[in-house]
């Protein structure tokens, strides 16, 4: 069976781009992964030296952190008013039990802002 000049031409070139596409989407993928990984390392650093510090938490230090890292923070204390750096109001705090067992080097859970 002979094929068309067309096809002959055509079937390549298809081929060739749908390997460029599928090579692209799964770079993007793994670069995304990567970076996702590499701002949790830098935010869950930044959680460990505030859990080893020797000094009290503040708003002042709240605001710094999120400069330095590009997270939002909230801290609520066992015995104190909660410290934010976001500027809504509306914030569904996970229980502490949600806390306790989620155990990522002080990171907790997530918690939504506005829904």
């Amino acid at each position: 069976m002979r094929l068309g000049i067309r096809y002959r031409l055509l079937v390549p070139l298809g081929l060739l781009l749908v390997g460029v596409v599928g090579a692209s989407l799964w770079s993007a993928r793994v670069a995304a992964r990567k970076a996702e990984e590499r701002i949790a390392a830098q935010v869950r650093n930044v959680s460990d030296f505030l859990q080893k510090a020797n000094f009290k938490l503040n708003a002042a230090i709240l605001f710094q952190m999120r400069s330095l890292s590009g997270a939002e923070f909230l801290y609520e204390p066992p015995d104190g008013l909660a410290l934010r750096t976001f500027q809504s109001g509306d914030v569904d705090v996970p229980l502490p039990e949600a806390f306790e067992k989620h155990g990522d080097a002080g990171i907790g859970p997530v918690a939504r802002v506005d829904g």
